[in-house]
């Protein structure tokens, strides 16, 4: 398949929560060593639920089948790092591929298509964290004009995570 026939589009009505579920799992359980505990890579169709209501669920669709996701949201009620309490700022979280579906491109339309809805809401930031041993995750940052703006520990992880921002 080519990288055109991938739609990339809000989650629906129509679309499975299992489906999305299964797919965010497989893509962080291949995400999941070096010590870091990745909720995605067992969490629950209701935490899933959970996530993806408290913004909004872009997907990436191939063939009809889910193959990737990225959630972006307004404010946190509880921010763990004075950089999230900021009040123009949207964030951006639980970015997945499925593993059959990587070198595509997808992650990346993903990240484009979460900026153009930042721009077009009149946000002037956008945020994301991933685990501070993700290389690769911080190597793209860098060469997509995000820059780390914090690092925090999420209740409950083992690890650190750092924040990269983008002006938008």
């Amino acid at each position: 398949m080519e990288k055109e026939d991938v739609v990339i589009r809000m989650f629906d009505a129509f679309d499975s929560i299992e489906a999305l579920t299964s797919m965010i799992n497989r893509a962080y359980a291949t995400l999941d060593g070096n010590d870091f505990r990745l909720e995605g890579a067992d969490q629950s169709v209701e935490r899933t639920r959970q996530k993806i209501a408290q913004g909004a669920c872009l997907v990436a669709v191939l063939d009809g089948a889910l193959v990737g996701t990225l959630t972006v949201r307004t404010g946190f009620e509880n921010p763990v790092c004075a950089y999230l309490a900021q009040p123009n700022i949207v964030c951006r979280y639980q970015h997945a591929v499925a593993p059959e579906a990587r070198g595509r491109g997808i992650g990346h339309a993903l990240m484009l298509e979460s900026e153009r809805w930042a721009r077009e809401l009149q946000f002037d930031e956008i945020v994301g964290y991933t685990a501070e041993g993700h290389a690769w995750k911080r190597a793209y940052w860098q060469r997509n004009g995000i820059v780390e703006v914090d690092r925090v520990q999420w209740p409950g992880d083992a690890f650190f995570s750092v924040v990269g921002a983008k002006r938008l």
